[in-house]
């Protein structure tokens, strides 16, 4: 259940970011790549990968 609570708090982030952009704010190229990299490496390979072998 810990994981899915980080997960949440990548995705609140997210949101934040995206609000941030929709009023006029700047792309920032670093943030993209780090929450790409989370998405891919935590969430994909390590959560979602504990859950499969669960199944």
């Amino acid at each position: 259940m810990i994981e899915h609570r980080v997960i949440e708090r990548a995705v609140e982030i997210l949101a934040v970011e995206r609000k941030r952009l929709l009023s006029g704010g700047e792309l920032d190229p670093v943030f993209i790549d780090k929450i790409v990299d989370f998405v891919r490496t935590y969430a994909d390979q390590c959560h979602h990968g504990k859950e499969e072998d669960i199944l």
